[in-house]
């Protein structure tokens, strides 16, 4: 009896064994098929986030093409709705065109500083200029006077003292000893 009982222990530890194999077989398979349904569930989710960026940068190009395309006015308007709630809109419009208004205030004015400094800077160049011509213009009216007094000079000389007095005043006046 204890021998047919040991007999059957055996054989149960046998069924036992193989049962446990088996378990670990399939244990083993389990964690293979979860491990790639894991890799497989990171990769595709790595795809989705890239489709999302994707879609988001189509997304804000889009945007940024519609902003640019749009006039001034349509332009508060986006900004206003991109960011403000449906009940501030109107507010944030308004402010928008005040700030608009009085930016662009400010770029007329330091345009008109710009253009108001370039006209002195022309006129102050023009008053140089015409300076410097009168100057020029005086020189040679000196050196005209000049010349023509010199000619004065040696025909006095000629007709008082001859033509070869007048020569050796005008080697005089040249430089020439």
């Amino acid at each position: 009896n204890q021998k047919a009982y040991a007999e059957q222990a055996k054989d149960q530890v046998e069924i036992d064994k193989q049962r446990l194999a088996a378990l670990k077989e399939q244990r083993d398979e389990v964690s293979r098929l979860t491990s790639a349904r894991v890799e497989a569930q990171a990769a595709l989710a790595e795809e989705n986030k890239a489709k999302d960026n994707s879609a988001e940068y189509i997304e804000k190009l889009k945007e940024e093409i519609e902003y640019l395309a749009a006039t001034k006015e349509e332009q508060l308007k986006l900004d206003a709705a991109r960011n403000t709630t449906l009940e501030d809109r109107g507010e944030a419009e308004k402010l928008l065109q005040e700030r608009d208004a009085i930016m662009a205030k400010l770029e007329a004015e330091e345009k008109l500083r710009d253009e108001q400094q370039k006209a002195r800077d022309e006129a102050e160049k023009a008053a140089e200029k015409a300076k410097e011509q009168a100057e020029q213009e005086v020189q040679k009216v000196e050196d005209l006077v000049k010349s023509e007094r010199e000619r004065l000079e040696l025909r006095r000389i000629e007709i008082e003292q001859g033509k070869e007095a007048a020569r050796a005043q005008a080697l005089i006046n040249q430089g020439v000893d």
